[in-house]
């Protein structure tokens, strides 16, 4: 069975120059659970999705290009708003959080990473 949703995202990475796409955050898990079709829809939050985004090797985003991916992660997941963190251009400590998703890259199989390791 094809899963259509990550195929979407897949799509649109591809589409963007991401090599590799993280979900993390307070709704990490909603957007692993929405991915793996466990859930019809991302509950409505309190708060934005958090996404990590490192562009591919050759890839320079301008302004405008991060933009476009925010906005299509944001039409993607049907939520209000993706805050979206360009690892290649973050500092290395980004902040404490208790879930970290891949979503996209190498080995993208919903792995989780969790203050105490890998779950």
């Amino acid at each position: 069975m094809v899963n259509e949703r990550r195929a979407a995202l897949e799509q649109a990475c591809r589409a963007m120059g991401v090599s590799i796409l993280y979900a993390f955050g307070s709704r990490a898990d909603e957007v692993a659970n929405w991915l793996a079709q466990r859930q019809q829809e991302l509950p409505p939050g309190g708060s934005d999705v958090d996404i990590g985004a490192r562009a591919a090797p050759g890839v320079f985003w301008q302004v405008a290009d991060k933009v476009r991916l925010a906005i299509a992660l944001e039409d993607l997941f049907d939520c209000p708003r993706v805050d979206l963190v360009v690892l290649n251009e973050a500092d290395p400590f980004v902040g404490p959080t208790n879930t970290i998703y891949m979503c996209y890259g190498a080995r993208a199989i919903s792995r989780r990473w969790s203050m105490s390791g890998l779950t």
